[in-house]
């Protein structure tokens, strides 16, 4: 059995174990035979949450038992790989059981998420999101070049369970966030955003389904 300890700074750029001791918040990603097996967030030097992922054919009543009650834990299930990204059933931990609410989690090939949703034990939608990196990007206007988006730039769609309901930044590319598609499509037509994306881009991130790229 191999095991590999990888660090992450909070835009999900790789940093070395040096980096990660003179940061206050970064992600300390632990693998076993290069399978994720835990996620340690870590801000302003305290752990906020640990994610935890069961490998094909482990006891998950094993996997709880061997949890630390310190740390507030999330248990990864029933692993899939759809169009190269990966996608996981998330539950909280409460107490010593899984709570029955759960999200479906899908990440990239970097373990960075693109979609997260929740559902109810009857498997119907709640809430979620769709996050859309701009990180190293170029920022386009109308063709042109105006600079470089920084590694902090996303932009979330937000859905309820009747469709889209916000669409947001983690960064002043807008003001304020857009309250419905029209408005976001007549405003950012030939702007930073749409320019980066292809029609099936768009169709993916303004739609509830497919929650799996197919891009």
């Amino acid at each position: 059995m191999s095991t590999n300890t990888v660090f992450h700074n909070l835009y999900g750029t790789i940093i070395t174990s040096s980096q990660s001791e003179l940061a206050d918040s970064y992600y300390k990603l632990s693998y076993v035979d290069n399978e994720l097996k835990t996620k340690f967030s870590i801000f302003n030097n305290k752990i906020l949450n640990v994610d935890y992922y069961l490998s094909a054919g482990e006891d998950i009543n094993v996997g709880l038992g061997s949890l630390d009650p310190q740390y507030s834990w999330t248990v990864y299930t029933n692993k899939q790989i759809i169009n190269t990204y990966t996608v996981w059933d998330a539950r909280r931990v409460v107490g010593n059981s899984l709570e029955s609410l759960y999200s479906k989690v899908v990440l990239n090939t970097n373990n960075q998420t693109v979609a997260i949703f929740s559902y109810t034990p009857g498997n119907e939608i709640i809430e979620g999101f769709k996050k859309f990196d701009l990180g190293g990007k170029n920022i386009l206007d109308d063709g042109n070049i105006e600079g470089v988006f920084g590694d902090d730039a996303d932009v979330f769609f937000k859905f309820d369970n009747a469709g889209i309901k916000e669409i947001d930044t983690s960064t002043e590319i807008f003001l304020k966030p857009y309250k419905t598609l029209s408005i976001f499509f007549d405003e950012q037509q030939g702007g930073p955003i749409l320019s980066l994306m292809t029609p099936d881009m768009v169709s993916y991130y303004t739609n509830i389904l497919p929650l799996v790229p197919n891009f």
